[in-house]
C-alpha cells in the first residue's frame, strides 16, 4: 500500500525553478487526473518486460521465487504474475494514484549548486 515515484531532471542552474515547476505540475496533474487506458496498457507491457529482463538469470529467478515465498505469495505467483498485472483495472490504478500519490507526502531533493 505504498510506493515511490521518482522524477529526475537535469537542467542549467538558471532554468532550475522553471524545471521544478514543470515537474510539480506534471505530478499534480497525475494526482488529479490519473492516467488513461492507453497509458495503463503501455505501463502493463513495460512492467511485464521489465520483470522478464530482471529474472533472466537463475540466481535472479531464485531470489524472486524466495521473495514470493517470504511474502506468502507462493511459488506459483511467478508464473501467474502476468495475469495479476493484466487484471489491474484503470479504476484501480487511478484510485491507487489518488490515494497514495498525495502531494502532501512529496519530498523534493535538489542536487547541485544553488
Amino acid at each position: 500500500n505504498g510506493g515511490m515515484l521518482e522524477a529526475m531532471m537535469e537542467t542549467e542552474n538558471a532554468k532550475k525553478m522553471a524545471a521544478l515547476e514543470a515537474i510539480r505540475h506534471a505530478l499534480d496533474s497525475l494526482y488529479l487526473d490519473g492516467i488513461d487506458s492507453q497509458e495503463l496498457e503501455m505501463t502493463k507491457e513495460y512492467t511485464k518486460a521489465s520483470f522478464l529482463r530482471s529474472n533472466e538469470t537463475k540466481s535472479a529467478r531464485t531470489a524472486t521465487l524466495a521473495f514470493f515465498e517470504i511474502m506468502d505469495l507462493g511459488l506459483d505467483f511467478f508464473k501467474n504474475i502476468f495475469g495479476e498485472i493484466d487484471g489491474i483495472s484503470l479504476e484501480e490504478m487511478n484510485s491507487y494514484i489518488h490515494d497514495i500519490r498525495d502531494p502532501a507526502h512529496r519530498i523534493e531533493v535538489t542536487i547541485g549548486p544553488e
